[in-house]
């Protein structure tokens, strides 16, 4: 098996079926990738046994990790950040990145684009997606938008969503897939008199999501505290 070894900042932990979406930034060129598992059965999601360190830390947002990945595993091509990780190898979690200059670097790659995943939709059709040039093909995006609006998607299940503006341009109804986001301000938005919450110049992680029923949907998958 041929084997690499990475340093990678993580950027997100999302919900992804039973699992997570783990996405940061790969250290050695500071670009975007994906940490996915060898699992087929949950999506390839990964999950804390994946991102344990020896000494039983789980990886969280914010940790500089040292990752184990095994090249000859899954290619998604609509996916081509994706790392499959060696799962017989464990992490080596150094701790918190330092915000600072994580912030020096997330302004430096973010905005890249001029469209959240080429148009204003909040999801990309099959045959959409087939029309991109494969040199263009990505998908995850760190952006620094105006505005984000959280409003409550799914009052069962504790579900936000949320409008972004973004280069003069709105994209609305975008699901939120930050689990500890939810958790910590999920009843602040609720509860909120005006029904929504707003924040300026937030640093967010897209993700374009897997197919369901014909579309590949764009997720905010880490709203970010730098």
């Amino acid at each position: 098996m041929d084997n690499d070894y990475k340093e990678v900042i993580i950027l997100s932990k999302s919900r992804k079926h039973r699992g997570y979406c783990v996405a940061g930034i790969d250290c050695s060129n500071r670009s975007l990738v994906r940490l996915i598992s060898n699992n087929p059965i949950n999506h390839y999601a990964t999950i804390d046994e994946n991102i344990e360190d020896k000494n039983g830390k789980i990886a969280e947002v914010l940790d500089d990790v040292i990752i184990e990945s095994d090249l000859s595993g899954i290619v998604l091509p609509f996916q081509p950040e994706n790392i499959t990780l060696n799962t017989n190898s464990k992490f080596i979690n150094k701790g918190n990145y330092n915000k600072i200059n994580l912030k020096k670097i997330v302004d430096l790659i973010s905005n890249k684009y001029d469209y959240i995943y080429f148009n204003t939709n909040p999801c990309l059709s099959i045959l959409e997606l087939q029309n991109i040039n494969k040199k263009d093909m990505h998908s995850l995006e760190l952006i620094k938008p105006n505005i984000l609006v959280l409003r409550v998607k799914d009052v069962d299940k504790h579900r936000l969503k949320g409008n972004i503006l973004y280069k003069n341009r709105w994209y609305n109804n975008f699901a939120v897939t930050d689990i500890n986001f939810e958790n910590s301000h999920y009843n602040e938005v609720a509860n909120s008199q005006c029904g929504y919450k707003t924040l300026h110049n937030p640093y967010l992680l897209i993700s374009l999501g897997e197919e369901y029923n014909g579309y590949h949907y764009k997720l905010i998958a880490s709203i970010l505290d730098i």
